[in-house]
């Protein structure tokens, strides 16, 4: 978002108590299954580059991944 702040329910209100008006989220990603999502955000509208949107979704994409491999060894372990 832009700019969460003129966003009707756009934005949780701890966010928005604290100031915060531009978010991205990118979501967590394995094996086709959603696993959450991680958001950063900005008291500024409109802060993020498209530098900065690659970022995230590369960090989101390795804690993915991350994430997958432990839940992958729990199932493993529960078997064993």
């Amino acid at each position: 978002m832009a700019d969460a702040s003129e966003q009707p329910g756009g934005i949780m209100p701890s966010l928005r108590a604290r100031g915060t008006r531009g978010l991205f989220g990118a979501p967590l990603l394995s094996e086709g299954q959603v696993l959450g999502v991680a958001h950063v955000g900005s008291t500024r509208a409109s802060p993020f580059t498209e530098r900065d949107k690659r970022l995230l979704l590369a960090v989101a994409d390795r804690a993915a991944w991350a994430v997958g491999k432990q839940q992958e060894r729990a199932r493993v372990h529960a078997i064993v």
